[in-house]
């Protein structure tokens, strides 16, 4: 089944596993959301959004639905120099249908936001392009060994650019002993521990922004899959944690549901920190590379244009979609650094370094940071 919301859930279509877990939040529907578009002229979408405060899910889902229309309409769509053009553009517009839906009252976004990682996969030129706000993050698994690198920094108010942004608006920062969290100066309200995302209007005028960093990964051969997860999973596991999970339940004999293994091992370590009970909800979207079309002869073929078609388990995602009279698509909702990436940044984040809030890259995995633009 392709789709997502509240409770389990779960889809997978050829190489794709995806599922999305309620978490133990008191009063709270499932504010994660997945989705994968595939067209019929040689591009996949994939993409994972987390919801956060009282109508998360709502802005979580509004961004699933509408954001992959945006990037698939723009005519600069599958040229590897402008694609980091087409992203930040993407996601300005994006940003700019949020305010308005909250004006004309569609959207409850003054106090509510979603993280958003999406990939565009252009296969005929084996092209990862990956755009992010927010603490949602994508690994890639590459090598005989399975060496994972998280291609997605954390966007958290403490790193250097990101202080220096949420400063020069006038905005505010603290600890809260676990996380930090930007605020507006000298008084009380909302406060969020990221400095990017979707949503969450009342920060805009303190240095909160939803301007994406972007990596390029050109495929090679020996890449296995990349992973887009909710931080339900990185909270808890690093991205080598989280790949050899995947490496372990792919090898054995019943491989489709490494990605609900991966689910299951995170919900696992969030009862195991947390005496109180509370587990995050929690999304996992695999797709193994290799099995992709594209990647060589008999692993698929695209459909014709004529003959491609639309699947989607929610009903605005069938509404959005069908409205695309070009191109449809097949949604589900829901070592070094290596010269293959190539990094671009607007904001210029650099690399998390091991801070207490942002474990999941205390590892030795190696991050692409976008500090050097």
């Amino acid at each position: 089944r392709l789709g997502s919301g509240s409770g389990s859930e779960c889809g997978s279509l050829p190489g794709i596993q995806a599922i999305s877990m309620k978490g133990q939040k008191a009063d709270s529907p499932n504010q994660d959301s997945w989705i994968v578009v595939r067209t019929g002229t040689g591009y996949s979408i994939y993409g994972v959004f987390d919801g956060h405060g009282k109508a998360g899910h709502d802005v979580s889902h509004f961004v699933k639905s509408t954001l992959p229309n945006i990037i698939l309409d723009d005519p600069r769509l599958g040229t590897p120099s402008q694609m980091v053009q087409v992203m930040t553009e993407s996601f300005a517009k994006m940003a700019e249908q949020i305010v308005q839906a909250n004006r004309s009252g569609k959207l409850k976004a003054q106090k509510s936001g979603t993280t958003a990682t999406v990939v565009v996969h252009d296969h005929a030129k084996r092209m990862l392009t990956i755009s992010h706000v927010g603490d949602s993050g994508c690994a890639i698994a590459s090598g005989s060994n399975w060496k994972a690198k998280y291609l997605t920094p954390d966007h958290k108010p403490n790193l250097p650019n990101e202080s220096k942004r949420i400063y020069q608006a006038s905005g505010a920062i603290m600890f809260d002993g676990h996380n930090y969290r930007i605020h507006k100066k000298g008084a009380y309200g909302p406060q969020l521990n990221m400095s990017r995302s979707f949503g969450d209007l009342w920060g805009h005028d303190i240095g909160l922004t939803s301007v994406p960093d972007t990596v390029q990964v050109k495929i090679s051969s020996s890449d296995h899959l990349i992973v887009l997860c909710s931080d339900g999973v990185w909270e808890y596991l690093s991205a080598q944690d989280a790949v050899d999970n995947l490496r372990q339940n792919l090898q054995r004999s019943n491989p489709d549901n490494a990605a609900h293994e991966l689910g299951c091992a995170a919900s696992d370590q969030w009862s195991e920190h947390n005496e109180s009970g509370t587990i995050d909800d929690i999304t996992v979207l695999l797709v193994k590379l290799q099995e992709q079309p594209g990647c060589s002869p008999e692993k698929g073929k695209f459909l014709k244009r004529s003959e491609s078609t639309v699947s989607d388990a929610s009903e605005t995602g069938i509404r959005a979609f069908l409205k695309r009279s070009d191109s449809k698509a097949s949604i589900g909702s829901n070592g070094s650094p290596s010269p293959r990436v190539k990094t671009s940044s607007q904001e210029g984040a650099p690399s998390p370094k091991g801070k207490p809030a942002l474990r999941r890259v205390d590892s030795n995995v190696s991050c692409a940071s976008n500090a050097d633009g």
